[in-house]
């Protein structure tokens, strides 16, 4: 992702907001703060989208040894290795995902949502007489003059709800973009089953309705800015924008689920291509072999990446730890972070 950015408060949305899950191995906020992991962060952090960003975020921080997980990935990375083409498509499409707003898909998931106007009844009503005097002004034009009113007191609505909603209409309106990426993500990535496929339809069907009310970009040009002058009326006269977003917020709640899995696969063709690129970056680095019930580990030529000419070492232990220490806190923090990266490596 060109210009890379890292504000953490948004990178840590995801972790941060999902349902707690188990794991082999959980790096805790005083660990974080013990190795510096931010900055560990930045240095692996490879990835081309905001969803994608976020996503290894949490898999660094709930490290997973199985070796379904790591099999899976293993082979996410293979098939991008293997096909260039493949991976220079895929990562267009995830840079597609790299704005501000895209950091809220996780609040869309997880988050909670607006609640439901108390007056939505008035609402409606308001909204049928609007369409009522309409019809009856074409003909009695007399009946013009009682829209006028009520055409003043559904601009007022409109633009209070305009107002007091518009931060999640920018969120909305990256559901279309979503979609999209995950669409053309599914045609380049391995093996996929048709079930993304299912969840990407299923979000798609909000995109009409989004299209509806994200209108605003029409004023960019001359023509279009008259068909957002006429849908602008429309709206207010109708009051339809008001009652499109509570719609939405509705299938939202029904499809959040379509969302997250949405959000997974994209997450993880992200962070494969991330590991990949780190892997070629680095002078050299392992897989490594995982046994079960054993308390043994075993390195050749341990190093860390972020220590400038850093000396490898080998390291044997078993049934016992060992603490490695250094003369000040700051490199007692980097030396430290060395156990991430021998996680992260693999995933």
């Amino acid at each position: 992702m060109e210009d890379k950015t890292f504000n953490f408060n948004l990178i840590e949305q995801y972790l941060s907001l999902k349902p707690e899950e188990k794991s082999d191995f959980l790096v805790t906020p005083q660990v974080a703060e013990d190795v510096d992991f931010q900055s560990f962060f930045k240095f692996v952090d490879k990835t081309n989208s905001s969803i994608g960003q976020q996503y290894l975020y949490d898999k660094m921080h709930h490290l997973d040894c199985s070796d379904h997980s790591f099999n899976y990935l293993e082979k996410q990375i293979l098939h991008y290795k293997n096909n260039e083409n493949e991976k220079k498509q895929s990562q267009v499409l995830l840079t597609k995902l790299n704005t501000f707003n895209d950091y809220y898909f996780p609040f869309l998931i997880f988050g909670e949502l607006p609640n439901k106007m108390p007056y939505l009844w008035l609402v409606k009503c308001l909204q049928l007489l609007a369409v009522l005097f309409v019809g009856l002004s074409i003909m009695n034009r007399p009946f013009l003059l009682a829209l006028i009113p009520l055409f003043f007191v559904n601009l007022l609505i409109h633009y209070w709800h305009k107002n007091r909603i518009g931060n999640f209409l920018e969120i909305f309106y990256r559901l279309n973009k979503l979609t999209k990426s995950g669409r053309g993500l599914q045609q380049h990535a391995p093996g996929q089953s048709e079930q993304i496929l299912t969840n990407i339809k299923n979000v798609e069907s909000l995109s009409s309705t989004i299209s509806y009310l994200n209108t605003d970009s029409l004023k960019d040009s001359e023509f279009g800015s008259f068909i957002w002058f006429f849908l602008e009326l429309l709206k207010v006269l109708t009051l339809s924008e008001v009652i499109f977003f509570h719609k939405i917020i509705e299938e939202i709640q029904v499809k959040r689920k379509d969302i997250f899995s949405i959000f997974k696969f994209i997450g993880d063709i992200d962070v494969s291509m991330s590991i990949l690129q780190l892997r070629s970056e680095l002078p050299y680095y392992c897989k490594p072999e995982f046994k079960s019930q054993s308390k043994e580990i075993e390195i050749q030529g341990l190093y860390h990446p972020l220590v400038e000419n850093c000396i490898s070492n080998d390291l044997y232990l078993k049934n016992k730890s060992h603490a490695i220490a250094a003369a000040n806190q700051s490199s007692t923090r980097y030396i430290n972070s060395s156990i991430c990266l021998l996680f992260f490596i693999v995933y």
